[in-house]
């Protein structure tokens, strides 16, 4: 899932939805089964025996989760379906506090009441009879209340704006909705552990396919939804709250449609458990029959902005056009119960939900209970359906088992069963290519008719059935490849093969290429003793990014480049530069270019920089201040072997030279400290720490420090 998504506003949502399961389809393809099945997402594959077919079947696999099309942009969490991110003392606390919970609700258990009982806890009252100046009062409300001079409480008046026009009601006036406008009130911003109920009297003039009532939250695609609302779907009502929809949130829907043209009193209720079974919908003082479409609520219903009530409309849905309401009523407790709720159990649910709200969450996938409808597209188009189709595997490969779920689990277990006739084998190659800089089979992304034969078929037939019998221990197989003669050859050979041999088809030589991009900046970090090796944690901004967006954490800029941020709007310019993919697509095989802008990096990148000064002035330390002592450090450092004499008689010059201009620039010798957030050892002289970072520098950018051989 972790696919390029969309937010932009007025984005189509299903058309984005699909676009996010064809990645995945095309990623399980390029990865596992090294094949171009995007080319069968239009028509059947020109090529290779995939049908158009086949590729919705996988299709209808890998669409199995309650994700939506478009994340959030007002809000910071991820695309649902989530899972919380706690360690053991997080979990232990909330299983406590779980316990205590479903206790106190055990204690405070009360009947659901057949009718709502409403006669306390009333905190607003429009009843739309009186119009001024463009709003609507307050009956419990009638007028701001002054605090002092320079303080003075929110007008509790509602907003009537736009087209929206007041015509009779059924208690004397009421609001008719344009559906473009709203009526906007300054109440109603709960939260979901708190009890809260609406009671508003409603005449819908048709059947509407989906209308806003109410709501208090944003435009639903900016923040996916978060709040709560009132809708009208299919002529029934629907009544959610919602953190991230559709897979953070509760739902229920009535099974009745709603009167056509008839005054209907609609009570909405929620008792702040945050589950499915707390929400409650009346029509005419009777408690509706509802069906669950949603229960799953983990975290917090606030924060996504639009915080309070809104009537009739919602920017980007479609508002309640022609519907009128009137008398509409906000309490800030349950009014399916006659009890009020229990002090300590909305006390002990807070510190719960809290709890679960200061935890980040990831994206996951988890399979629905019931898969979703999955069709060919005409032409890949989201709307050209034409028929539908289950879940199918390429009938040219190995057959589906037929004890397995038709689902992902049973896909992943088709993938690696040992008949499969590529898994293991674009798998091994996907290894040998990071070993040897070229796969047995050169085309890493295509195993089709159209890719290259692999070099030697055996070789790969053998490291398939190796992975197999050892359980899929990738370790095991690397060893021993790595082990192998072949593997351990020189990488140089005479002219004449290497003439002949370029691209080292004959395996007569080792390999010989430059280290990918996250290599160089981890070999440099590590070599200057800089990496840090923890694991997990918040990924960091590099020193390009600090400018453009946030500062480098102190502290935190030396760790793996695994944890570096990614933007696909603008990546790491380092890390470009070494040939790093964008990720905006699954990528089998990195190109490999030279050009200077690797050499300006390697000279002048804050990174590089910093690194040559913190090797150069350790090496300067540990050496005592001895040159030549410096010089077979940083070879064996960084190169894993001692200079000859030639290259001792370079860097010992190199250095001399160094140390007497930097005695005399002293400014410019400053300067060049001061790159990067490594401190200076105490003690050396700025010219000579100036001087071993050039010395170290030498070191790092040296053929054999950034090219394997």
């Amino acid at each position: 899932r972790l696919h390029q998504q969309e937010s932009e506003g007025g984005s189509v949502e299903e058309e984005y939805r699909v676009e996010y399961v064809c990645d995945r389809v095309q990623t399980v393809a390029t990865a596992f089964l090294g094949l171009t099945f995007e080319c069968a997402r239009c028509h059947d594959h020109k090529f290779d025996p995939i049908t158009q077919k086949e590729y919705f079947g996988l299709f209808s696999m890998m669409q199995n989760i309650d994700e939506a099309g478009l994340y959030s942009f007002f809000t910071a969490s991820p695309p649902t379906p989530a899972m919380m991110l706690t360690d053991a003392p997080t979990k232990a606390k909330m299983a406590a506090l779980s316990a205590q919970v479903a206790e106190l609700e055990k204690k405070s258990a009360v009947a659901v009441s057949a009718v709502p009982v409403m006669d306390r806890g009333e905190i607003a009252h429009y009843t739309f009879d009186e119009l001024k100046g463009g709003k609507l009062a307050d009956a419990l409300h009638p007028s701001p209340v002054k605090k002092a001079a320079k303080d003075e409480a929110p007008d509790p008046a509602a907003i009537l704006k736009g087209e929206n026009v007041l015509v009779d009601g059924k208690l004397g006036k009421a609001v008719q909705f344009s559906g473009d406008d709203p009526v906007t009130t300054p109440v109603g911003n709960f939260k979901r552990h708190e009890p809260f109920s609406v009671s508003l009297w409603v005449k819908t003039p048709d059947v509407k396919e989906r209308a806003v009532v109410f709501h208090r939250s944003r435009a639903w695609t900016d923040a996916a939804s978060r709040g709560y609302e009132l809708l009208i779907e299919e002529g029934k009502l629907k009544w959610s709250l919602i953190h991230f929809w559709p897979g953070n949130a509760i739902s229920i829907r009535a099974k009745g449609s709603l009167p056509v043209n008839e005054w209907v009193q609609v009570v909405v209720t929620s008792d702040g458990a945050s589950r499915a079974a707390g929400l409650r919908i009346y029509v005419n003082g009777k408690l509706a029959d509802v069906e669950v479409i949603r229960d799953h609520l983990t975290k917090e219903i606030t924060g996504g902005g639009g915080d309070t009530i809104a009537l009739g409309e919602r920017f980007r849905d479609k508002g309640f056009k022609g519907g009128v309401i009137d008398d509409f009523r906000v309490f800030d407790r349950d009014v399916s119960s006659a009890a009020d709720a229990e002090v300590a159990l909305k006390k002990a649910r807070g510190e719960l939900y809290a709890l679960q709200d200061a935890q980040k969450e990831i994206m996951v996938m988890t399979e629905l209970p019931e898969p979703k409808k999955a069709y060919v597209l005409t032409r890949g188009e989201y709307d050209k359906r034409a028929e539908e189709v289950g879940p199918v595997t390429p009938a040219s490969l190995s057959p589906f088992p037929k004890d397995q779920p038709a689902n992902r689990l049973g896909l992943a277990r088709w993938l690696t069963a040992p008949n499969h006739p590529l898994t293991t084998r674009v798998t091994v190659n996907r290894l040998w290519q990071g070993l040897f800089g070229r796969g047995l089979v050169k085309t890493a992304g295509d195993f089709g008719s159209q890719g290259e034969r692999p070099l030697y078929p055996e070789l790969m037939d053998y490291l398939a059935a190796r992975l197999i019998q050892s359980g899929w221990d990738v370790k095991a197989l690397l060893r021993e490849m790595v082990s192998s003669k072949v593997y351990q050859q020189r990488s140089i050979a005479d002219a004449k093969t290497m003439a002949d041999d370029p691209e080292n088809e004959w395996l007569a030589r080792g390999p010989r290429f430059r280290l990918p991009a996250e290599m160089i900046r981890d070999n440099a970090l590590a070599a200057a003793g800089l990496l840090k090796t923890t694991l997990g944690g918040p990924p960091v901004n590099p020193y390009e990014m600090s400018e453009a967006f946030k500062p480098v954490t102190p502290g935190e800029s030396h760790r793996r480049s695994l944890y570096t941020v990614w933007r696909r709007t603008s990546p790491p310019p380092a890390m470009l530069t070494f040939d790093a993919p964008r990720r905006a697509v699954c990528t089998a095989k990195r190109e490999r270019t030279d050009s200077p802008l690797q050499a300006l990096i390697l000279l002048n990148g804050v990174q590089y920089v910093e690194a040559a000064r913190v090797l150069g002035t350790t090496l300067h330390v540990e050496a005592k201040g001895d040159v030549t002592a410096m010089i077979e450090r940083g070879f064996v450092r960084c190169l894993s072997r001692k200079p000859d004499a030639e290259e001792r008689r370079i860097c010992k010059q190199l250095y001399t030279e160094q140390l007497a201009h930097f005695s005399t620039a002293q400014l410019e010798a400053a300067k060049l400290l001061k790159i990067g957030a490594a401190k200076v050892p105490e003690g050396m002289s700025v010219a000579e720490a100036a001087a071993a970072t050039v010395l170290a520098q030498a070191f790092l950018n040296h053929d054999e420090c950034v090219v394997k051989r």
